[in-house]
């Protein structure tokens, strides 16, 4: 049998104070007097005593906790909101409770309802896989808030997204800029986001008189699926090598991020962004003075190459 767990009672006993001034100093420590103060930390201390938050968010009526539910955990973009996300957290004193979808919509409402359940404040969802009235009745029952979501916003929710239309426009200004024509584009399956931004792709090629050029690969909205079109995009190189017609460069689809224009300095490269992160292979028809490749770690540049058969040469790289 486990031994009790002390109380809050048995603290304020052991301290020589009343158990109101024991929750004061749980939730108001500023209004309680330096002596008197240390003494219910020195008697917490003696009896190992740990606040039961279960107790204070039946007593206060708030959990002070955010969920966060994202679509899947090995996507890098994920990452970098969730981290976004706990610097305000923080800041404010709240806490974070995340969950990942998997990708599947069943496992994303079996999350949101144990949300709602634990009576979390409100309810952050990064691109998720519900449906627009799928999240309006989630919305109806907790504050929630949609993250990388394009097309019709969900009723009574809140919405942060970014402008793809934009990015990708940039993107093939910048390329067409630099004499690039046949420009490709790696869409990440048929959610929303890569619907959009595939949309968005089509629309640019139009307006700048490349439509006879447009080549979509679909891949899965992850690493290894942004890697597999690049493979595909390098095979249909290939094959019309000798015709030179093989595509300058691939347009960046991230699941949840715009696509954004190279950094400007050469730019003569075959890219392919991964659905999940980015993943650059060197080797257009005219590389050479750009950077062989640009990716987030030195060591997915290498791993890069050494799947796709490429090898650096120069300041450029060029398929073996």
């Amino acid at each position: 049998m486990s031994e009790r767990r002390p109380t809050i009672v048995d603290v304020a006993r052991e301290a020589g104070v009343s158990r109101s001034l024991v929750s004061l100093v749980l939730q108001n420590p500023d209004k309680v007097s330096p002596v008197r103060k240390q003494a219910v930390h020195d008697a917490m201390k003696r009896l190992g005593y740990r606040p039961n938050a279960a107790a204070r968010t039946l007593a206060q009526r708030r959990t002070d906790t955010i969920g966060v539910l994202v679509s899947d955990l090995h996507n890098p973009f994920y990452t970098e909101v969730i981290d976004g996300i706990s610097q305000v957290t923080e800041t404010l004193g709240l806490r974070t409770l995340i969950a990942s979808g998997g990708l599947d919509p069943k496992a994303e409402r079996a999350a949101a309802n144990t949300f709602i359940e634990l009576r979390v404040e409100g309810m952050i969802m990064i691109t998720p896989r519900l449906t627009n009235q799928e999240i309006a009745d989630i919305a109806a029952l907790c504050p929630t808030v949609v993250v990388g979501r394009p097309g019709e916003r969900p009723a009574g929710c809140s919405r942060v997204h970014t402008d793809d239309a934009i990015g990708i426009g940039l993107a093939l200004d910048h390329l067409v800029g630099l004499g690039h024509e046949r420009i490709a584009h790696v869409s990440a399956g048929d959610n929303p986001g890569a619907r959009a931004r595939e949309a968005a792709y089509r629309d640019a090629m139009v307006r700048l008189d490349l439509e006879r050029n447009i080549e979509v690969v679909k891949a899965a909205p992850n690493q290894e699926g942004g890697y597999d079109g690049a493979r595909e995009l390098l095979t249909l190189t290939d094959a019309v090598r000798q015709l030179d017609l093989r595509p300058a460069a691939a347009g960046a689809d991230d699941d949840d991020q715009p696509a954004a224009p190279p950094d400007g300095r050469d730019g003569r490269d075959t890219a392919a962004r991964s659905a999940g992160g980015s993943r650059h292979l060197g080797g257009g028809p005219r590389a050479g003075a750009g950077r062989p490749c640009d990716v987030r770690s030195a060591a997915g540049c290498e791993a890069g190459r050494r799947r796709s058969g490429m090898t650096p040469s120069g300041s450029g790289s060029r398929l073996r």
